[in-house]
């Protein structure tokens, strides 16, 4: 299945803040060791002229060259820091353009596709495999694997202390559909679910959950107010937010796409 130019976009968001975040810790990492090169190498000329008596033109001339790798430094330095932030300034654009189709995406095949499957983790997948370009990109155990082999084993999932009603492991990390029972769900159950999968889980990627649920507090109706509410949870985990109608499902909240 080929991507929509806004798939792509949305993809190249992903890869982008991966990318800057590295850029930003190599350039940290470089201005470190160009900086305590510099200061040794100063104090190296300064034992030098004291143990072996140089004279002032021979210390002017090398305190001169490290002054000039010294500008070097700085200017490379400043290039990089442009660099980069030129980038962030693209990459804001680019994160604009993703969200815009993932929201779009989402709230679209959600409200007009007929769910496939018997079982909740089925019915989600057939659905958002549409939206996430990652779930077409899923892990084989084998290369005889297919998509169908791969689901089956991905659904009713133990891990920790919970069974998720499909936990499959994509390039990006591992997708989750949660089904929180039929009772009215308030926003404790969901900070307990969002802090138990990032202990289950542990260091295995969480690339997105998706709750599913009858009913939920009236909050949940209230997007400013969910959002606030949500980032009080205190997990950084990207959790989407659906009810369950009698022949499909309706989209409550999308996390951001990175």
């Amino acid at each position: 299945m080929a991507e929509s130019l806004s798939e792509r976009a949305y993809s190249i968001t992903k890869s982008y803040h991966r990318i800057n975040s590295a850029l930003i810790w190599t350039i940290a990492f470089a201005l470190a060791v160009c900086f305590a090169i510099f200061v040794s190498g100063l104090l190296r000329l300064n034992i030098q002229i004291d143990e072996m008596g140089l004279g002032r033109e021979f210390a002017g001339v090398t305190l001169g060259l490290y002054t000039q790798f010294g500008g070097l430094v700085v200017i490379l330095s400043f290039s990089l820091v442009l660099v980069a932030l030129r980038g962030r300034k693209k990459y804001k654009e680019l994160k604009e353009w993703g969200e815009d189709y993932l929201y779009g995406a989402y709230v679209l095949n959600f409200a007009t596709s007929v769910p496939k499957g018997e079982l909740t983790g089925e019915k989600i997948f057939s659905i958002a495999k549409y939206v996430f370009p990652e779930l077409r990109r899923l892990k084989k155990e084998s290369d005889v694997e297919n998509e169908d082999e791969i689901l089956k084993r991905s659904l009713n999932r133990s891990f920790g202390s919970r069974v998720y009603d499909l936990a499959l492991r994509t390039e990006s990390g591992y997708f989750l559909v949660k089904h929180l029972g039929h009772n009215t769900i308030t926003l404790d159950e969901l900070k307990g679910l969002a802090h138990s999968s990032a202990r289950d889980f542990g260091r295995n990627k969480i690339f997105r959950m998706v709750c599913v649920a009858r009913s939920y507090d009236p909050v949940f109706f209230d997007l400013d107010e969910l959002e606030k509410q949500i980032r009080k949870i205190g997990s950084t985990l990207p959790i989407d937010v659906l009810v369950e109608e009698e022949k499909g499902y309706s989209v409550l909240r999308v996390a951001s796409s990175v």
